[in-house]
């Protein structure tokens, strides 16, 4: 069994969106979502293969990086990216045991660049919030 997780950021214009239509409209890697904003999804795969580590297997469009349990056994986590014309995300997917370190690793990544992580087998958002300081930043 394995984990999926989602990364994208929430769009200054949404004012609500029912994350699960969110994912569903952006799993399909063909569909922008007005509740999904851009951001740079390469930027965001470097910095999670700069702080795990990118293992062998890695090829163009799929970046491999390797995520340790609290056993220190360290296992293999896909990292995918899809741009639209308006949405962007990050997709990681993994063996089910790995999810919570997964989530723990991607999290403050995730939370550096104002960006949501959604994790679909439990239907949890982690960094839903309405902050963004690059449109309120005086000149």
């Amino acid at each position: 069994m394995s984990f999926d997780l989602a990364v994208w950021r929430r769009a200054p214009s949404a004012k609500t969106a029912k994350i699960v239509e969110v994912y569903d409209v952006l799993g399909m890697g063909e569909n922008d979502h007005p509740a999904a904003g851009m951001f740079d999804v390469q930027e965001f795969i470097a910095a999670a293969s700069e702080t795990f580590g990118e293992l062998p297997g890695s090829s163009h469009g799929l970046t491999w990086v390797g995520i340790a349990d609290d056993a220190g056994e360290v296992a293999g986590v896909s990292l995918s990216a899809w741009t639209g014309r308006t949405s962007a995300v990050v997709y990681a997917s993994g063996p089910f045991p790995w999810r919570k370190p997964m989530i723990s690793s991607l999290l403050p990544l995730a939370e550096a660049r104002n960006l949501m992580l959604y994790d679909p087998q439990s239907q949890t958002v982690y960094n839903n919030r309405r902050q963004y300081p690059e449109l309120h930043a005086e000149g």
